[in-house]
């Protein structure tokens, strides 16, 4: 008879004993519950993602808010500065301001001789007794031998500015010189005389009523000419 030692036998045969539903004892406890656990671990992974997306989401949201009121503020800012300071002045101020203007202007066109438009008076006459407000003429007479000298020497005169009066000859009196006659008690019309006197290589005198009427002119001065001469 053999004996069979229990101690040898494979341990395998207590565990693979198949139970009454088919499967081993040991061995399916162990299956059932690996993939329950890893089912729950891919669950919890799957929750931390979903967090995590919604947490970015949410700052992504935020960020684009701030970026989108920067402009409406910096615009309000900039319109702000650029906006016209209003007046600061009362109605009633301005209301006195424009009276005053319009005050000034009207004292302004009651001036006489200050408006622009007002018609400037014409000076007045720088005549009287002394008659300076006559003409002065130059008057030339021949008391020569030479024929139109009296009208030549006018001539030339007259070409250089003077005012030319009477042209004629003077036969009532023999002078040695060319003269040059002005009116006593006239400064300018003595001046004017002897600077034509010069010019002659004559003399200046005072008025000879030999000398024709027409020449008695309050600021006329007469010249007489004796001999020729170059002007």
């Amino acid at each position: 008879m053999t004996h069979v030692n229990q101690d040898n036998q494979d341990p395998r045969d207590d565990h693979d004993q198949p139970t009454t539903d088919g499967s081993t004892a040991a061995g399916g406890g162990a299956g059932a519950g690996l993939p329950l656990r890893g089912l729950a671990m891919v669950l919890i992974a799957v929750a931390v993602l979903l967090g995590l997306w919604g947490l970015y989401a949410m700052t992504r949201d935020d960020s684009g808010d701030t970026a989108a009121d920067a402009p409406a503020e910096e615009t309000t800012v900039a319109a702000t500065e650029t906006a016209p300071a209003e007046s600061t002045e009362e109605p009633a101020d301005l209301e006195r301001a424009e009276e005053s203007g319009e005050a000034e202007q009207s004292d302004e066109a009651d001036r006489p001789g200050e408006s622009a438009d007002a018609p400037v008076p014409a000076p007045a006459p720088t005549g009287g007794a002394d008659g300076a407000d006559e003409p002065a003429r130059l008057h030339v007479l021949n008391n020569s031998t030479v024929p139109n000298l009296a009208n030549d020497v006018a001539t030339t005169l007259d070409d250089q500015g003077y005012d030319v009066g009477e042209v004629g000859n003077l036969a009532d009196q023999i002078l040695p010189e060319n003269t040059v006659y002005f009116q006593p008690g006239n400064p300018d019309a003595e001046q004017r005389a002897r600077e034509l006197a010069d010019r002659v290589r004559g003399v200046a005198r005072e008025y000879d009523p030999v000398l024709p009427a027409e020449t008695d002119g309050r600021n006329d001065i007469t010249l007489v000419l004796v001999n020729q001469v170059a002007l």
